[in-house]
């Protein structure tokens, strides 16, 4: 029956797809023919394939097929580069180490592993893995304990363990331009 008010009936068989039956949807709903647009698109397509000589029909499958052969070649050599560039992206050489990095960090944050040179009486000095410089300005303890003197601050800061200036120097011929 058509109606404009919502069929609780025609909802349930229609899983909720369709819940009225209503005059200006009758006519989508059952349409057994094409929209009158497609139709007449469809015979003039069809009238012009039936008017197409058999040479022009056999040429235009021809150019067709080269296209298309055309468009082959060029999606093969882009998956094939694409697959040759993914797999040489997984076998990639690791140029990098989480132990050399965290003693590069280490080093140049709190000074640690880095040689402190003499004191100035001329003998070495014992504390050689702590702070590089101490902080400025900090009281705790009694003057010159844990203070390392202006002059061996400045050597200090100029001398780097052997391990962190190789790890450095190769790191910078592997990237010669700063990746």
């Amino acid at each position: 029956m058509l109606s404009p008010e919502r069929d609780e009936q025609l909802a349930q068989m229609t899983e909720h797809r369709v819940t009225t039956f209503a005059h200006d949807l009758v006519p989508d709903y059952l349409r057994t023919k094409l929209e009158p647009l497609a139709e007449n698109k469809m015979l003039q397509l069809e009238h012009k394939a039936q008017n197409l000589q058999c040479d022009n029909a056999q040429k235009q499958i021809a150019a067709y097929q080269k296209v298309v052969s055309h468009v082959w070649d060029i999606v093969s050599k882009a998956r094939e580069e694409w697959e040759v560039e993914s797999s040489s992206r997984g076998n990639t050489q690791q140029n990098s180490s989480v132990a050399d990095t965290h003693s590069l960090v280490a080093a140049v944050g709190m000074g640690k592993g880095l040689k402190l040179g003499p004191n100035p009486n001329g003998q070495p000095n014992p504390t050689s893995g702590g702070m590089m410089v101490a902080p400025q300005g900090r009281t705790g303890g009694p003057p010159g304990q844990g203070q390392i003197p202006p002059s061996t601050q400045a050597m200090t800061m100029n001398k780097a363990p052997s391990a962190i200036k190789t790890n450095i120097k190769s790191a910078a011929q592997m990237h010669p331009y700063g990746r």
